[in-house]
């Protein structure tokens, strides 16, 4: 398979979706493939990242509420005319 076709199977391969074959085609592929090694662990951390981002907690998230809500009077009627 060339780079293109493998990189396409990175995501399904950090998520364990891919077959056995299909898992060892890619691995194999990734012992001589320096670019699409990289690629690959560029994805983990993003993934690492997307995992954690949920149980950080947002600060300023008030201010951003508060900023919106007084920027623009609106009322409910406003909101449900076609």
């Amino acid at each position: 398979m060339e780079c293109k076709d493998m990189r396409k199977l990175l995501s399904p391969f950090i998520d364990n979706e891919l077959s056995a074959h299909e898992a060892f085609m890619v691995a194999e592929h990734l012992e001589g493939c320096t670019p699409c090694h990289r690629e690959m662990e560029e994805l983990r951390r993003f993934d690492e990242q997307l995992k954690t981002a949920g149980r950080r907690p947002l600060s300023g998230i008030e201010d951003l509420r508060d900023g919106i809500m007084w920027r623009r009077p609106w009322s409910r009627r406003q909101v449900l005319r076609p």
